[in-house]
C-alpha cells in the first residue's frame, strides 16, 4: 500500500496470553512462491537477518558472520558474497546496517569498523564510500538525495531518534527526536516494513506503529501490550 494520505490513528489492545502457536500464511498473503538457494556446506545462512528482492535478485544478510549474499532470485544461484572483517579501503571491518537504494540499485552497507556508508552495485562490486559522524542502528534509503537513520536511543554526544541527511553528511531532516532519558534500550534488529518512499516502523520505546518518510513521521497505532 501507498504511504501517502494515511491518516487514521487508532490503539490496538494485545493480550499476549491469547497468543496462538501459528499463523496460517493464508491469512495475509494471496499466494506464495519457493526459491531454493543454492548453498553448499561450506556457506551455510544462520539466520536471514534482512531481506530485499529487486531487480529479479535476492539480498540477504546473513545473522551471523557469512555477510552479504546475492542470488539470482529465478534460480536461486549464489552471484555473490560480500564478507566483512576485511581492512582493505573497499572491502567491510564489521556490518553495522544494510539495505537497497532502489533509485540508483546500489547497495549500502554501514561500516561501523570505520564509521563509512560503502555502496555497492547489484552485481556486489565496490562503488564509493562516504563517512557519516553519528552511529545508529539502522538506515532505510527513502528518497534519492537522502538517507534515513534509525537511533531511538537517548545519546548526549550525537543525534538519536530518526533524522535522515545526504552523503556529504549534512543534516536534510530531523525527523523525530521522540526519544526521552528513559529510552536507554538497544534493540536489534530495528523492525520494519520498507516500501521504498516510506517504511512501517515499531517504536518499542513506545509501543507504537508509525510511517515514516524522509521528512516525516506519522503514528498510525498505539499497541497496549498486556
Amino acid at each position: 500500500p501507498s504511504c501517502i494520505g494515511i491518516k487514521n490513528q487508532n490503539s490496538v489492545e494485545i493480550d499476549l496470553s491469547k497468543t496462538v502457536p501459528s499463523i496460517k500464511y493464508s491469512t495475509f498473503v494471496k499466494n506464495i512462491e519457493y526459491v531454493d538457494l543454492h548453498l553448499n556446506d561450506s556457506l551455510p545462512i544462520y539466520g536471514v537477518e534482512n531481506l530485499y528482492l529487486d531487480e529479479n535478485k535476492i539480498f540477504i544478510k546473513d545473522r551471523k558472520s557469512e555477510g552479504i549474499l546475492i542470488f539470482d532470485a529465478i534460480t536461486g544461484k549464489l552471484l555473490k558474497r560480500i564478507t566483512q572483517y576485511k581492512e582493505g579501503p573497499e572491502e567491510i571491518k564489521i556490518i553495522g546496517a544494510f539495505c537497497l537504494d532502489t533509485y540508483n540499485k546500489q547497495l549500502c552497507i554501514f561500516d561501523k569498523g570505520d564509521m563509512k556508508i560503502k555502496l555497492y552495485d547489484y552485481s556486489g562490486d565496490y562503488i564509493s564510500s562516504y563517512v557519516v559522524s553519528d552511529f545508529f542502528i539502522d538506515m532505510a534509503k527513502l528518497d534519492k538525495n537522502s538517507m534515513t537513520y534509525f537511533y531511538p536511543i537517548y545519546a548526549e554526544e550525537q543525534f538519536y531518534g530518526i533524522w535522515s541527511s545526504d552523503s556529504l553528511n549534512q543534516l536534510k531532516k530531523q525527523v523525530s527526536s521522540h526519544v526521552t532519558k528513559e529510552c536507554m534500550f538497544h534493540y536489534f534488529p530495528m523492525l520494519y516494513n520498507m516500501n521504498d518512499t516510506c517504511v512501517y516502523y515499531y517504536d518499542r520505546n513506545w509501543d507504537e506503529i508509525s510511517v515514516v518518510t524522509s521528512d516525516s513521521i506519522q503514528t498510525l497505532y498505539s499497541l497496549g501490550v498486556k
